[in-house]
């Protein structure tokens, strides 16, 4: 998919990604509505060295019928709304959406309806660049939002298939992952490592969620099949959760 997004450094640029859904589900599966893959953006790499996708409003915006949000039993008719953040830096790959449960077989349809950046961008001698813009979603100097606009003539729904549930339920939760430790620190940056869990029958990803230790400010949580994380566009003097 392309959309044109408007930065405050280059005027308008495109951008393109790639959306794609879950297959093989059968009713009660819980999985991701949307993985967007292949984030590419032009304008981006104006704005720094390094760029990397905020927490308030850098997202893929979907809306779902056929489906419920995560860990709610009972489907209802009516569409409902749910986002894929973008976080991380360029280029971005493999993103989970929103983790839905689906719970009666038959066709779920999904649309993406608009792509809106919030970009936090690093000099390329190190320090991030401040911003002052009175209409910044997060009212943070850190960060500038880019609206963008998708382009016209694409392939903007699609449904796929919910089967009649033939798998046992899986109700035995896999091990904590253990021990966390933490690995090539820098002033905006760390690497977060754990051992792997076990489960019954095989662990599929990992989600990473980061807060401040304020409570706020969370990072959105990273989805990953391996058991390491780099952590960018961290604040200096500043304690996490992970």
């Amino acid at each position: 998919m392309t959309a044109q997004c408007s930065y405050p450094v280059g005027g308008v640029q495109p951008a393109s990604f790639t959306v794609t859904f879950p297959d093989g589900l059968q009713a009660g599966d819980t999985a991701p509505g949307s993985v967007v893959t292949n984030f590419t953006s032009e304008g981006a790499a104006a704005l720094g060295a390094t760029v990397q996708f905020a927490r308030n409003t850098s997202l893929v915006e979907m809306t779902y019928q056929g489906a419920s949000t995560y860990g709610n039993p009972y489907y209802s008719a009516a569409p409902f709304s749910a986002a894929t953040y973008l976080n991380g830096t360029l280029p971005v790959a493999d993103i989970s959406g929103a983790w839905l449960t689906y719970p009666q077989a038959g066709t779920v349809s999904a649309q993406v309806t608009g792509l809106t950046l919030n970009l936090r961008a690093f000099y390329p001698g190190g320090g991030v660049r401040t911003w002052f813009t009175s209409n910044d979603s997060d009212r943070n100097p850190e960060t500038v939002d880019v609206p963008c606009t998708l382009d016209p003539g694409q392939a903007l729904s699609a449904t796929f298939l919910v089967a009649p549930r033939t798998r046992p339920v899986d109700t035995t939760a896999p091990t904590a992952p253990a021990p966390l430790t933490v690995s090539e620190l820098t002033q905006t940056s760390a690497k977060i490592s754990w051992g792997a869990s076990t489960d019954d029958q095989g662990v599929d990803r990992y989600s990473v969620i980061v807060r401040q230790a304020s409570g706020d400010a969370s990072i959105a949580p990273q989805e990953t099949r391996g058991t390491s994380f780099t952590l960018r566009g961290l604040k200096r003097d500043t304690p996490y959760t992970v």
